[in-house]
């Protein structure tokens, strides 16, 4: 007697994900690089924080959405300004070429890429930047910290005052005393958790406005 035998779908439980995710639909229908673009398009609704500027940093950018949305939101605005924009994107790992957008490819807490951007200051820094994580949630906190404070210090020597700054970091132990340095930086802090962010994520966005 011949038995059949019935395939079994062993899809990895991150592609299942990632066939249902309706901002993964959105994101390959519009051409972003990554879900992650609609967060940007969430902050930027509620905070305007790409309004009258010219000028922004996107660490830890790679594959590139964030720099993606800013790059169109200075498109759309052509025209209208006579300041050429200035966006600058930086990662470790290599980033597609976006337009507007120069891309250095680097460690941002290294003398050399802060060399590469000599006395350049900024009206916007952001980051959507994330450790490689483990699954173990305080080890993932606790290295979004690590990096979140190196941003911090890059905030405070290239976001010019009373400008504006957005990050991501993941809630845990360490939050409010991550949370209380921005605070001493920045006019006014909020948290920001966007549509797009997955409910069972920890990340959240801090977001601190007019740099003191």
């Amino acid at each position: 007697m011949n038995v059949k035998t019935k395939k079994i779908n062993k899809k990895n439980p991150w592609l299942q994900r990632q066939d249902k995710d309706p901002f993964v639909k959105m994101a390959k229908e519009m051409g972003y690089k990554s879900r992650a673009a609609f967060k940007l398009l969430e902050i930027n609704k509620k905070y305007k924080l790409l309004h009258n500027i010219s000028s922004v940093c996107d660490i830890g950018a790679a594959p590139g959405g964030w720099s993606q949305v800013i790059s169109k939101t200075f498109q759309n605005l052509q025209g209208k300004s006579k300041t050429p924009p200035q966006i600058i994107a930086i990662d470790l790992l290599d980033m597609d070429p976006i337009p507007f957008v120069q891309f250095i490819k680097g460690d941002f807490t290294k003398l050399e890429t802060l060399g590469i951007l000599n006395n350049i200051e900024f009206d916007l820094i952001v980051s959507d930047m994330a450790p490689n994580t483990s699954g173990h949630q305080e080890t993932d906190h606790l290295k979004s910290m690590t990096l979140s404070y190196s941003v911090i210090e890059f905030v405070k020597q290239k976001l010019k005052p009373s400008c504006n700054f957005a990050i991501k970091i993941f809630l845990g132990s360490k939050e409010k005393q991550f949370v209380d340095e921005v605070k001493k930086i920045f006019q006014k802090i909020e948290y920001f958790k966007p549509e797009s962010s997955r409910s069972e994520s920890k990340e959240i966005y801090i977001i601190g406005l007019n740099k003191k």
